[in-house]
């Protein structure tokens, strides 16, 4: 009878012991754990920082193909990023709109081209409904989109020179 009353007296002061050895083993673990904590969360924020940039389209030319079935319009321009902290490479979603006067017309293509050191070189292709377009019956805009992981690019941020 005597030793059912120890037995858990003997099990609480060994399960105490234990405790104490895995205290000790968890704090001497809790310094590393932190640094490599420490060394996520700054690369975390450096992720977050989204740079200001401004895009610049410039040396815009649009051109009309009568092709013997289908007129094409061609789109090429210069695209010069500038901004802070201005990454090496990335991507920019450009879009090509083309408004018909006359005929109610309106259409949009979309292209992804890379940026390498601020440059790119955007050219896109548009099927027009007709023949004999002239371009002063139309509007044509390339305009820059997005940028990288879906920022969005605002008005204020492009300007055509």
């Amino acid at each position: 009878m005597m030793y059912a009353r120890l037995l858990p007296a003997c099990l609480l002061a060994a399960s105490l012991g234990a405790l104490q050895g895995c205290r000790v083993g968890i704090e001497d673990l809790q310094p590393p754990l932190q640094e490599k904590l420490d060394r996520m969360e700054s690369r975390l924020l450096a992720l977050e920082i989204k740079p200001r940039l401004d895009f610049s389209v410039r040396n815009e030319q649009i051109l009309i193909e009568e092709k013997t079935f289908t007129p094409l319009l061609v789109a090429q321009a210069e695209l010069d990023v500038q901004g802070d902290n201005l990454p090496p490479a990335f991507y920019v979603d450009v879009m090509l709109s083309v408004t018909v006067d006359g005929i109610a017309y309106e259409a949009a293509e979309r292209q992804v081209f890379p940026v390498l050191n601020g440059k790119c070189q955007v050219a896109m292709q548009h099927s027009l409904p007709r023949h004999g377009l002239t371009r002063e019956q139309m509007k044509v805009t390339l305009r820059p989109m997005t940028w990288y992981r879906g920022q969005v690019i605002s008005d204020e941020m492009v300007t055509y020179q």
